[in-house]
């Protein structure tokens, strides 16, 4: 803690040259979605800087505390004080780009009060927790099974890496299987995901015993994926065949889907078709299937790097049904104030809108119960409020209550 306070003494002195605050790029700001926290401090020392430097540090401190406790929940933030006060308490600039301090005032008998503003940038934190392993609920690294299927409809020829028909050359597919699962690796690892890399390390002579069919059915991996640690399962086809514009030309047609072994839930999928150049069947496959490939692992990477920061992985999907006749204004406000009183609801979508009430589908890390404990009322406004009248199942019922 002193160094931490070493370090921001040297902060508040470049923030007071600047009157307070701190600048960065305004076009990367510009992009960014920055949450205000404004604090009273106060401090015992006696001395104006130290105090001044005090009050800043722990505004910093607070505010980031706050956030990761809401973030990753109580329990892992007890079991990660060490690794979060070295890797997110120290790089506190990397997600607090703002901050203006207001005027000090001396306290009786001793000490000093301020006012401080902070602005911080949500997405940058949780990109930090990420980088170090402290997302959410998971304790390690995301790990990701592939089960894809290659087929081949000019030949007459289909790989799986958990299943092979004997007497059959399959050399060529096994060679794409193999480049698929590099780029994978390589785009899924750039945001701290683990690909388990089947093909090369030869998992079907492993000793597991994966199903030995060509065709996936959910059911049949969850058991598996939970021994060897996967959480995710990337399931699909990549097909080539014929094409039916050109002669000598031929499609390449992928669909992949990332699932959650736990629930089954898709979180990413992506479905795309491509047209080799003319020519002979595997020069003009090779010489494509890199720029292919490399997209494709892109595009799902992110899919699933995007449903992991919103708190899909380990999250609960449920109903909010609220009954009534709401208006129309405070129907459109009401998803965003749900979040902001619940900071656990990752995402609230509309599926259905009547005139009896509405239906919304919420994804959330705490269960319907415990919302329903949160949230018994919800104001709205002119004394307007949902009344929260049961939970049954994955429904949590409110009730429309006018003034």
């Amino acid at each position: 803690m002193k160094e931490l306070l070493s370090h921001q003494i040297k902060i508040v002195k470049i923030l007071t040259c600047l009157v307070g605050f701190s600048f960065m790029n305004s076009t990367a700001l510009a992009q960014k979605t920055l949450l205000e926290r404004n604090l009273m401090m106060t401090s015992k020392e006696k001395n104006i800087v130290e105090a001044r430097a005090s009050m800043v540090n722990e505004a910093y401190v607070q505010v980031t505390q706050e956030l990761v406790k809401e973030i990753i929940g109580e329990t892992k933030y007890n079991k990660s004080k060490s690794l979060i006060a070295t890797k997110v308490l120290k790089n506190t600039a990397r997600f607090i780009p703002f901050s203006k301090t207001g005027e000090i005032k001396p306290l009786d008998p001793e000490g000093y009060s301020m006012t401080i503003n902070l602005k911080v940038s949500v997405s940058d934190l949780q990109s930090i927790l990420l980088e170090n392993g402290l997302f959410y609920q998971s304790d390690s690294t995301p790990m990701i099974i592939p089960t894809v299927r290659f087929t081949d409809k000019v030949n007459g020829r289909t790989y799986s890496w958990w299943y092979s028909k004997e007497k059959v050359d399959r050399s060529f597919m096994m060679k794409q299987g193999r480049v698929f699962e590099n780029y994978l690796k390589g785009a899924l690892g750039k945001n701290s995901f683990y690909l388990i890399r089947t093909q090369q390390f030869r998992y079907a002579d492993s000793g597991w015993e994966f199903p030995r069919s060509e065709s996936v059915r959910l059911e049949n991996w969850q058991a598996i994926s939970q021994k060897v640690g996967a959480q995710i399962q990337i399931h699909g086809d990549i097909v080539f065949s014929p094409s039916q514009e050109r002669s000598e030309s031929f499609n390449i047609s992928i669909h992949l889907t990332a699932i959650q072994i736990l629930n089954g839930r898709i979180i990413a999928e992506i479905t795309r078709q491509f047209e080799t150049d003319s020519g002979p069947f595997q020069i003009v496959i090779d010489k494509k299937v890199p720029e292919i490939f490399e997209n494709a692992s892109s595009d799902l990477a992110a899919q699933i790097l995007d449903a992991w920061q919103k708190g899909a992985f380990g999250a609960e999907l449920f109903k909010i049904v609220v009954k009534g006749r709401l208006p129309m204004v405070t129907q459109e406000s009401l998803k965003e104030l749900i979040k902001s009183k619940a900071r656990e609801v990752k995402s609230v979508r509309e599926r259905l809108i009547s005139a009896d009430g509405l239906v919304f589908e919420v994804d959330a890390s705490l269960s319907p119960q415990d919302l329903a404990t949160r949230l018994p009322q919800i104001d709205l406004g002119n004394e307007d409020r949902l009344m929260l009248e049961s939970v049954v199942d994955k429904e949590v019922i409110y009730r429309f209550v006018r003034k």
